[in-house]
């Protein structure tokens, strides 16, 4: 038989691409296609399933933010957990806003589910005062994390209060849980444990949410009422130092009404909401500097609301009384978004989060070589 020429042997299904134009192509893919082309072969099984793809994964999308923005989905909790395209909020037509919902398969069904945070496509979630796990809404993993000392030794869970995110310099994704008595604790994915580091530096009842995910830190709205006046302040924790600090909340906020936080085009906002129709936010332009927030003046004739985001045209995503709505700047005025597929009637919590390929069980499994 003759020998093939140099040109057949390149079309040769023998023939394979090299490794690193594999990755790159493979990384620019959806997370269901990857599922799917697992059983391709067991190199790509081994590959795919690495924690070292699944970061070059990541990378890919925080560096291209229309990739990122079509892999953005949103999270919705009320009896089960509901997923539903966050791209699709902003290229809806102007008469129709509606978003479909999905029921996620995970484990403690049909409890009520508090999203604790999202942070490169993995969820902090507690079906109960006393359980946390760690899930990824793409892949179905997940992970539950051990009780911290805490509920050893029989404190009241109900006082408790979580934040979730991510320490880039120690490579580690870590639960931040203020606890009764102001008892700070922390468990680190990496070590599989909860460690103590001291105390909230105001009183825990202080604090009414989960800690919101910004810069490498977590942030609490914190309505304190030490020293000679009430007053409202954003608490931060730092993931990497794991210390706390104070940013202070614009002075023109009233001290005796509470203000929500939220994220609008990565920076850090504040909505302080009041019983009349005159409502205002206030976005810190340079993060950390007091002098740089800048009110934006509203009109929406509501007290509960938590802001989310910005969607691709611009307008901002709020969650009010349990239910979304999306507000125009532009116009001032704003549109309550019709949700299909959660069942009616029933008020939900709502946060944001990328798809991704990152394990809750295997991230920091030493790595077989393919």
């Amino acid at each position: 038989m003759p020998n093939k020429s140099p040109q057949a042997r390149s079309r040769s299904p023998d023939a394979n691409p090299p490794r690193e134009l594999v990755v790159d192509i493979l990384s620019r893919l959806p997370v269901k296609s990857l599922c799917k082309f697992r059983c391709v072969s067991k190199s790509w099984l081994s590959m795919i399933s690495s924690t070292h793809f699944a970061k070059i994964h990541l990378g890919f999308a925080r560096r291209n933010k229309a990739v990122e923005c079509s892999r953005q989905r949103l999270i919705m909790s009320c009896q089960n957990l509901y997923s539903a395209e966050y791209g699709s909020i902003g290229s809806c037509r102007d008469d129709i806003r509606e978003i479909q919902a999905v029921k996620l398969d995970y484990a403690w069904k049909s409890y009520w589910i508090d999203v604790v945070g999202s942070c490169n496509g993995l969820l902090c979630i507690a079906p109960n005062e006393n359980t946390l796990f760690l899930f990824n809404p793409s892949t179905r993993e997940s992970k539950r994390i051990e009780k911290a000392l805490m509920f050893e030794l029989g404190v009241d869970a109900h006082l408790c209060c979580h934040g979730f995110g991510y320490d880039s310099t120690g490579d580690d994704y870590k639960v931040v849980r203020i606890g009764s008595g102001s008892v700070v604790s922390v468990y680190s994915l990496r070590t599989d444990s909860w460690r103590r580091i001291g105390n909230f530096p105001y009183n825990n009842s202080s604090v009414y949410e989960s800690g919101l995910l910004l810069n490498g830190s977590v942030h609490w709205a914190v309505y304190s009422k030490e020293g000679e006046k009430p007053k409202n302040l954003v608490v931060a924790f730092d993931l990497e130092k794991e210390v706390f600090r104070d940013i202070l909340a614009p002075d023109t906020v009233d001290p005796s009404s509470r203000i929500a936080i939220g994220v609008f085009g990565e920076k850090l906002c504040v909505l302080h909401s009041r019983y009349d129709i005159h409502n205002k936010f206030w976005i810190m332009k340079e993060y950390g500097v007091v002098e740089s927030w800048t009110k934006i003046a509203i009109s929406l004739p509501y007290f509960c609301m938590k802001p989310l985001c910005l969607t691709q045209r611009r307008e901002a995503l709020i969650l009010m009384d349990g239910r979304l709505l999306l507000y125009d700047f532009g116009i001032d005025e704003y549109k309550f978004l019709e949700l299909h597929g959660v069942p009616a009637g029933v008020a939900y919590e709502t946060d944001i989060y990328v798809e991704s390929l990152i394990s809750p069980n295997h991230y920091f499994q030493t790595e077989r070589k393919t």
